[in-house]
């Protein structure tokens, strides 16, 4: 009975924490890829497919990709380059690493708000819908991120650099603006 009445008791604490988990996997044979070439877009409700080309390790390759949600549609086709990317580069096999982070918070929510110095996993910070590519910075992979924060009197977007911390899964904020 007692064990009956402590598992109740932790069961009904779980349910008024939120939690979220936070994933991400690394290729640890790093292919040469350029950058996305003769993109298109084409935009319905909620949804946007895209076709485009890249360059791995000197070869082209065409992809096609698509992502649904309710987010603006320049997001949407982000996500739906980046995923269709990740989802290609899977296939040519390699050794890979997954982390996985579990954040759980007792009733209150999770902040989301990106700060300088943060270490976060990649998709943590959702592309810039104007600066997709990667670029090195001190010997590091880095790239430009938007983020939209919602307040009671308004929704406020910022624009920052994440940097990806050597040999690792996670990223760095290096500025936000």
């Amino acid at each position: 009975m007692k064990k009956l009445l402590l598992i109740s008791a932790v069961v009904s604490q779980l349910a008024f924490a939120e939690c979220s988990v936070r994933s991400a996997s690394i290729n640890q044979n790093q292919a040469q890829v350029g950058p996305v070439t003769n993109l298109i877009k084409n935009l319905s409700a909620n949804k946007c497919s895209v076709k485009f080309q890249i360059t791995v390790n000197g070869t082209n390759q065409s992809l096609e990709g698509s992502w649904s949600g309710t987010e603006p549609p320049e997001y949407l086709c982000n996500y739906a380059v980046e995923q269709t990317k990740k989802e290609f580069l899977v296939t040519m096999g390699g050794t890979f690493r997954t982390e996985a982070i579990t954040s759980c918070s007792d009733g209150k929510s999770i902040q989301k708000k990106l700060r300088i110095g943060d270490a976060i996993l990649e998709n943590d910070a959702p592309p810039h819908p104007k600066f997709l590519s990667y670029f090195q910075h001190e010997l590091a992979r880095c790239r430009v991120f938007s983020e939209t924060v919602d307040s009671v009197e308004k929704t406020e977007t910022y624009t920052g650099v994440i940097c990806q911390i050597k040999h690792t899964n996670y990223w760095r904020v290096v500025d936000r603006w």
